[in-house]
């Protein structure tokens, strides 16, 4: 009842997964996720004797040499975790001291109820795969290896496929192997929003709610921190294009707690008023487990005010409607150190004013039209 993925691209390990836990009940409780706010209206007799019923970090770093995440039990996966931290705090596990210590934790718990996906550094050799559990692996057509679990795969598999890596280009600069790899990351984790901010199908199929992504840089297991997910619809018109700005979803991380704010702009009067005015709320996601030592674990107080939303990752998407059933996807990825990108927010208490680089709307519309 998840999402879990590991992948390379042109040989950057990624490893992804969403935020959804889901548990066995005929009503859903009080519920919010930083898509769509408060589940419990939306599914209000729950989903077929199961019920989302809250959120956890699915994606866990075990040191500066292994990145896993889990799937199915929590309990099983906290257990897990735990006894993984404390292996490999007393020497840095190889591949197949690993290997060994998932076949005795197989002894002890089995593989029905508990799935691991991650990455564990090989000193010779760089990250290497491993997978425990119920996982499909499968190479797409752009040749990309593809380990996965949870409710979600089948939808990954089809976006993975759609965004064509081979294909894309990136415009702008001159963009090394990692920051490729976490861009695609990117497009993937904000077209599975997307739908679900559109659609509601990834509730439906209990995953979803929100997307950690894991990269190494530099040799060390990294979550990829300071994203904002932008998310648009464009319709056709008879004087050319109607764009609304629907909502925003700022992510980082403060110490180990993965914080989000989610701003919905109000649509009355976007093409007319110079202040947008939006609502937002907060959602702090805290670790299940931490694989750091001890003197080493992050801590940080959590704001009371908002976070900006200039984020060194700026993602935006486009659902472009051309009817109910004709319905393309844009996405444009940013990524600055100086906070410089394609959309401008300038915050107030009364709302903000959105502000584009010169070149963005004629980009987005040329891009649109192609579409028609």
């Amino acid at each position: 009842m998840t999402l879990i993925a590991a992948f390379t691209i042109d040989g950057i390990p990624i490893l992804i997964g969403d935020l959804l836990i889901s548990a066995p009940s005929i009503t859903t409780p009080e519920v919010r996720v930083p898509t769509v706010g408060d589940i419990a209206p939306l599914f209000p007799t729950g989903l077929g004797g199961r019920a989302i019923s809250g959120l956890d970090q699915k994606l866990n770093i075990i040191g500066d040499n292994i990145a896993i995440a889990w799937a199915g039990s929590r309990i099983q996966a906290k257990y897990a975790l735990k006894k993984l931290i404390e292996r490999n705090q007393q020497n840095s596990l190889t591949p197949d001291e690993l290997s060994a210590f998932l076949s005795v934790l197989n002894s002890e718990i089995g593989q029905e109820d508990l799935s691991l996906i991650g990455w564990i550094v090989d000193p010779k050799g760089g990250p290497k795969g491993f997978t425990y559990g119920s996982c499909e692996k499968y190479t797409t057509q752009s040749s990309i290896n593809v380990a996965v679990a949870g409710t979600g795969a089948p939808d990954f598999s089809y976006c993975l496929d759609q965004l064509r890596f081979s294909n894309l280009q990136i415009a702008g600069g001159n963009p090394n192997a990692l920051e490729t790899a976490v861009t695609y990351a990117l497009m993937l984790s904000g077209t599975l929003l997307q739908n679900e901010i559109v659609s509601l199908e990834t509730l439906r199929n209990f995953y979803g709610g929100g997307y950690e992504i894991i990269t190494f840089v530099q040799g060390i297991p990294t979550k990829i921190d300071d994203i904002v997910y932008i998310f648009w619809l464009l319709e056709p018109s008879s004087l050319g294009w109607n764009g609304v700005l629907r909502k925003a979803i700022k992510q980082l991380y403060l110490g180990d707690n993965l914080v989000f704010r989610g701003v919905d702009f109000l649509q009355e009067n976007q093409a007319t008023e110079p202040m947008l005015s939006f609502e937002d709320e907060m959602h702090v996601i805290h670790p299940m487990c931490s694989g750091r030592p001890l003197d080493n674990i992050q801590t940080a107080q959590i704001p009371l005010d908002p976070p900006p939303l200039s984020s060194r990752f700026q993602c935006n998407y486009f659902f472009v409607i051309h009817s109910t059933t004709d319905i393309k996807v844009i996405a444009k990825v940013d990524y600055s150190t100086k906070g410089m990108h394609s959309v401008i927010f300038s915050e107030a208490q009364q709302g903000s004013t959105v502000t584009f680089d010169g070149s963005f709307l004629q980009e987005i519309i040329s891009i649109a039209e192609s579409t028609r």
